[in-house]
């Protein structure tokens, strides 16, 4: 006589063992689903590309100049007389606290 799977499993019982992994597979399952709506993905898609800062060339002049009909300092970085970037607008507050932070910056840096 020939023994087959289903002769195997019939003593075992094979409806509640069935039902007993689909129980636990559920369960499985279940607690594994994470309902918190505030966990993000952690992963970053796309390249990191990253930055290289540079100085400037000497051979570009950079300079604040004041004009007095619009009450501004005007920023410009040039090459000849080729403007490189456009000119930025400073008012005078804005320029007294960016040349305060600039000699700060090369006090500490002639100090170290």
């Amino acid at each position: 006589m020939k023994r087959g799977a289903l002769s195997q499993l019939k003593p075992f019982g094979f409806k509640p063992l069935f039902f007993v992994v689909l129980l636990l597979g559920l369960g499985l399952h279940l607690s594994a689903q994470e309902t918190n709506e505030q966990a993000q993905d952690s992963v970053k898609t796309g390249a990191a590309l990253g930055k290289i800062l540079l100085d400037n060339p000497e051979s570009i002049v950079s300079k604040y100049s004041y004009d007095p009909k619009i009450d501004r300092y005007v920023y410009t970085e040039s090459v000849g007389n080729f403007n490189v970037n456009y000119p930025l607008f400073l008012t005078p507050e804005q320029y007294y606290d960016l040349i305060e932070k600039e000699s700060m910056k090369s006090y500490f840096k002639e100090k170290i």
